[in-house]
Formats: structure tokens, sequence, C-alpha cells
């Protein structure tokens, strides 16, 4: 993760995986990536799914299991998915691999403002959020129709 190589975000089909290949500047434990990087790249995956599934909240807890050390100088690949809302809760689960090594797996509660699901109403019928959200599937390459993939809109 860094000027030249940072995290690469991609619709899997239901799910959001990101690429990384964290540089020397990140190491922890010789030759592995240091676990606080790993939680922040979490939290970042996690928003990323969440807003491109067009839900949107604040991180209220985070818990990442590490399961086996994360190289540095290699692709890893990040995997995060969005469970359905319950209220203003929003989970999100994911894991970290080298290859075929679970590294970690992490899950989140995003707590949704309440603000925001009263002017949402029924929907996400607001033009500038839609906007919003077509602006960054652009920025990071994915479809314009990625986050209407999503089954779990607000219901």
């Amino acid at each position: 993760m860094n000027d030249t190589d940072p995290i690469r975000l991609r619709d899997a089909g239901g799910f959001v995986e990101a690429e990384v290949t964290y540089g020397s500047q990140f190491e922890g434990p010789p030759g592995c990536v240091h676990g606080g990087f790993i939680a922040a790249a979490f939290d970042d995956v996690f928003g990323a799914a969440q807003t491109l599934s067009r839900l949107a909240g604040f991180t209220g807890t985070l818990s990442i299991r590490y399961r086996s050390p994360a190289p540095l100088g290699v692709p890893l690949r990040y995997e995060a998915r969005v469970l359905p809302r319950e209220g203003r809760k929003l989970t999100c689960t994911g894991t970290l691999h080298h290859g075929e090594t679970l590294c970690a797996d992490a899950e989140a509660i995003f707590v949704l403002n309440q603000g925001m699901l009263d002017t949402l109403g029924d929907g996400w019928g607001d033009v500038r959020f839609d906007a919003e959200v077509r602006r960054l599937l652009d920025l990071v390459g994915l479809p314009p129709d990625f986050a209407s993939r999503y089954p779990h809109q607000l219901s």
C-alpha cells in the first residue's frame, strides 16, 4: 500500500474484493505487515463496501482475529460483505488472505445516523447521493450498476 500500489477495489459478485501489496514501511514483525495497518485497511474496505451498497455509517466496533502472519511484498486479498441492515446497525464481515492462507478475519458494526435515515425515508432517491455514488464508482473503477446489485438496500 503506497503511492504506486494503492488498495484496488472490485465488485466480486455480491461482495467487495480489494488487493494490496504492502511495502517495508508497513512492517511489524520481521517480514510481516503490522496488525495496525491490517485493521486500518479492514475499516477502509468495509467503509467502501457499505458506501457502495448505498448505506454509510460510522464505525462502532471493529474486531479482528489474526490467524497467520501477512507477508510483506506480495499481493494480499481483502474480501468484505455487508449483511442486511438491522435498524441503525449495519454489520460487515471480511477476510484477509495471502493466496489460500487466511491471515485475518474481521467484523465491524457501523451505526447509521438517524437523521440520514429520516431524510432517506423509503429509499435512496436523493439525486445528490446518487451522483456521489456514481462518482465513487467511477473513481474506483466499478461498473455503474454495482450498488444496485446488493439485495439489502433500505427495507
